[in-house]
């Protein structure tokens, strides 16, 4: 199957999300603060605020969550306006990253040092409707988040290592550690046949990972694009990959798709 290249012309395009109802693919362009949707081929933009990291689709069709520097907002399709519903209080310095709504509805988020600090100064927080838990561990970039068999998946981009979690009692207790030596795992999604398709940063690539071998038996090539970032699957026959990418020294960030012979899942939602 031949990758195809939708759009361009992004500084950092992340965290793709497919929402089967209404055949939309969202992804945020977070430093400049641009959410976009493609539907029938066409791109639509709204400028949301710097820092816009990642999207949540919600049980309302038209209204989508957003996670901007510090803050969570609702966002309308129909008014086109926001409206805050959480802040964490950290250090200006820092900012969210990538997060997803877990199979239970609540949104799971990390952060990270703006100014490419790659100390273990990024955090992963859970914010369900009676509030916002700080778990008790630290990362250089969380990334990468997702839920298959009771398990909840997590990626530390610089320690070039992906968690496999069980949650107890609010606790993450570490049940394998799958370490991608020399390279930097960035997005992630689990399809339906359990394994993982992560964007892998700086190499121009994605890796198939077989969860249950922890071994990555097939690799996609991204010609133009180093700066892999993101991955979802999803499209029509749910079959589709879509990948996000950042620019470099010689190509914008882009957004491509590649038809694929497996399944994707469908997004969770937070309820409204």
């Amino acid at each position: 199957m031949k990758l195809t290249k939708l759009f361009s012309g992004f500084s950092l395009a992340e965290g793709p999300l497919y929402d089967s109802r209404n055949e939309r693919l969202y992804f945020v362009d977070i430093n400049k603060g641009n959410l976009h949707f493609i539907k029938e081929e066409g791109l639509y933009t709204f400028y949301i605020g710097e820092y816009l990291s990642a999207a949540f689709l919600t049980t309302v069709e038209e209204v989508v969550l957003l996670a901007v520097k510090d803050t969570i907002y609702s966002f309308d399709f129909r008014t086109k306006e926001k409206e805050l519903l959480y802040k964490i209080e950290f250090d200006n310095s820092m900012r969210f990253n990538d997060g997803k709504v877990s199979p239970s509805g609540e949104i799971y988020i990390g952060t990270m040092g703006i100014n490419k600090d790659r100390t273990e100064t990024g955090k992963l927080y859970k914010i369900t409707k009676e509030g916002i838990k700080e778990f008790d561990r630290s990362f250089t970039i969380p990334n990468g988040l997702d839920w298959q068999d009771g398990n909840f998946y997590h990626i530390d981009t610089t320690k070039h290592q992906i968690f496999k979690y069980k949650e107890i009692n609010e606790t993450l207790k570490e049940e394998e550690v799958i370490t991608l030596s020399g390279v930097n795992p960035d997005g992630m999604t689990i399809s339906s046949s359990k394994k993982a398709y992560v964007a892998v940063w700086g190499s121009g690539r994605v890796f198939i990972l077989d969860l249950a071998k922890c071994v990555v038996p097939n690799v996609i090539e991204v010609d133009e694009s180093k700066n892999v970032s993101s991955v979802i699957i999803g499209g029509r026959e749910m079959n589709t990959l879509y990948i996000t990418s950042a620019e470099d020294e010689n190509y914008s960030g882009a957004i491509y798709k590649l038809e694929i012979e497996d399944k994707g899942v469908e997004s969770n939602l937070w309820k409204i």
